[in-house]
């Protein structure tokens, strides 16, 4: 899941913490991708739980390396095309 953090009526660090609590969601992966990019916002997302923090904007392969990260096949399907 690529989550932003400003969001209407709940902030990307609730919905975070709220898959990582439950039962059934917890493994899948969360990428916080957001314009707040300080260390403080970095350390709120690790804290909420996320898996991996990237900041706006981010770079094509860096991108692409946290995709990969979490889903092995998809660096090779993407340099396929």
């Amino acid at each position: 899941i690529f989550l932003d953090i400003m969001m209407p009526g709940i902030d990307g660090y609730q919905v975070c913490k709220r898959i990582k609590a439950n039962p059934s969601t917890r493994d899948t992966a969360v990428v916080m991708l957001s314009s707040k990019s300080s260390t403080f916002d970095k350390f709120r997302g690790n804290w909420a739980g996320c898996d991996a923090y990237l900041g706006k904007p981010v770079g094509e392969d860096e991108l692409l390396t946290t995709i990969a990260r979490f889903l092995p096949g998809a660096r090779k399907i993407v340099e396929s095309m």
